[in-house]
């Protein structure tokens, strides 16, 4: 009788276990556990990680944390990333300390009649010309500076091209113009700032530090002339200037601060079991870097609190691409799929652009990128999946969303936050990539509400709708690379073209 309920017992138990092991092996997701996922983002949203600010000894800690993870499920490592690491090098930019001009007899008041925007240390003295806008035609790169003589010169142009334009076209046309009046031979370019912005907002926003990618040679900085944004307020000098009045300049600069800082992208992979397919890649990106601490490097610090934690935005979001992995180890899928925790995404999807630009296999070979990013957890019936309707996968997660019990919001009005992530990255490069997001139906108070805050602390979140959020990603992903096709972008996507140029190479 007592050996009868001691088997009584114990054979309901392995059977349980039998049980769960078959249903893992037909639901892998199932391995993603909520404590681990709960543990995990304890950790990257820690006080002692300190908001993991790009290039700080926080961020190197979460690198570690998530290399020794990838590491455990014995996920492989990329040649070009040992050890799972994909150097990232980066530039700490800081106005010049000292920056005199004087136009004719007239000396300048920095920030309030100028900024400083590039250029290393310089003391000149030099005829002074105007050349309008100074179009540069990219074919033969002469338009307005046709027979001008530029050499020795202090150059001054009006910004932009004389018609609407946005920001990014017209800082990019600026940079075309400084190229040209340096290759012709010219010491200075000043460009007078005619857009509708407020120079005080201006001149704060330029006196922070920038960080950028640094692509340039140890020396590139000297290659870089003086390059200054002039004031429009300054209407009687500006006349002089164009009317030829004002014929000589004069500046004084200290030039900028530049210090080399560098940076990880965290990258592994689990090859694909279908040798006809395994050479095809699903990429699971999310960026791992938040805005460090500090009065103000963010919204509502206080002086109990500056730590800017970012357990929503975006430890949220790298621990579900390290769920993912933990699911792809024990049960690859007949695609190739790469995990990807990518740096600089606060700083201007930095990590992932360089990421984008130097792959560690070739673009072609990577089919879809899924990323994974969030400001905000409203409602925990949805997931909202930016790009969904564009990128040819739309069954493939939403069925993967439904199996976990969420709906997907695809409401286009919210399509103009595609841009806003790392995934238009890779989109621009011709690859799929939509964005899969915490759910919110509006945008109200509770959307961002921690957004950008140091009250985004682990805390926050409501782990069992995480947990089905995590699996729903993990189930997507593995949609797709288990899918018969790779999807493609719609017909008419701003990115169409980009995939079809990119996925030429495949055949």
């Amino acid at each position: 009788m007592k050996t009868k309920r001691i088997v009584y017992f114990i054979l309901p138990g392995l059977l349980l276990i039998a049980g769960f092991v078959q249903d893992c092996t037909k639901d892998p997701e199932l391995l993603i556990e909520q404590e681990t996922l709960k543990e995990q983002v304890y950790f990257l949203a820690s006080d002692a990680l300190m908001g993991r600010n790009t290039g700080s000894e926080g961020i190197k800690m979460a690198a570690d944390y998530i290399t020794g993870y990838f590491k455990s499920l014995g996920v492989s490592e990329f040649e070009d990333a040992p050890g799972y690491l994909q150097n990232v090098p980066f530039r700490s930019v800081k106005p010049a300390e000292t920056c005199e001009v004087k136009m004719g007899n007239r000396q300048l008041v920095q920030q309030k009649d100028f900024i400083h925007r590039g250029g290393g240390p310089l003391t000149v003295k030099a005829p002074l010309v105007y050349i309008g806008h100074g179009l540069v035609d990219e074919q033969n790169e002469t338009g307005d500076l046709q027979n001008l003589d530029l050499e020795g010169k202090i150059v001054v142009a009006d910004m932009g091209s004389g018609t609407p334009g946005g920001f990014n076209e017209i800082f990019a046309l600026s940079e075309k113009k400084r190229g040209m009046v340096n290759r012709m031979g010219g010491v200075a370019f000043i460009e007078i700032f005619n857009l509708n912005f407020s120079w005080d907002r201006l001149v704060s926003f330029m006196l922070r530090p920038s960080l950028e990618l640094d692509e340039t040679e140890d020396d590139a900085d000297e290659d870089q002339i003086t390059y200054l944004w002039l004031a429009s307020d300054n209407a009687d000098l500006i006349g002089e200037i164009k009317a030829g009045t004002v014929k000589e300049a004069e500046i004084n600069s200290s030039g900028l601060r530049i210090e080399k800082i560098r940076d990880n992208n965290v990258v592994g992979y689990v090859k694909g079991t279908d040798p006809e397919v395994n050479d095809e890649y699903i990429l699971l990106t999310a960026h791992y870097d938040h805005l460090g601490a500090g009065m103000t490097n963010g919204r509502g610090a206080t002086p109990e609190d500056t730590i800017f934690n970012g357990a929503g935005d975006n430890a949220m979001g790298t621990v579900a691409v390290m769920g993912a992995a933990k699911a792809f180890a024990e049960h690859p899928a007949r695609r190739s799929v790469i995990f990807l925790a990518v740096t600089g995404e606060e700083k201007g999807l930095l990590g992932s652009r360089y990421f984008a630009n130097h792959p560690v296999v070739p673009l072609h070979q990577i089919i879809f990128n899924l990323n994974n990013d969030g400001g905000g957890m409203a409602d925990t019936g949805y997931v909202n999946i930016l790009g969904i309707t564009r990128t040819g996968a739309e069954e493939l997660i939403t069925s993967a969303c439904n199996q976990f019990g969420l709906d997907v919001n695809t409401d286009p009005a919210f399509e103009f936050l595609f841009n806003a992530s790392d995934n238009v990255n890779f989109a621009r490069k011709g690859i799929p990539a939509p964005t899969f997001s915490p759910g919110f139906k509006t945008f109200d108070q509770n959307t961002p509400k921690h957004y950008h805050r140091p009250s985004d602390e682990a805390g926050t979140i409501d782990y069992e709708y995480y947990t089905k959020f995590v699996r729903a990603y993990a189930r997507a992903a593995r949609n797709i690379a288990n899918a018969t096709e790779a999807p493609t972008w719609v017909e008419g996507d701003e990115y169409e073209q980009a995939g079809k140029e990119l996925y030429k190479q495949k055949e």
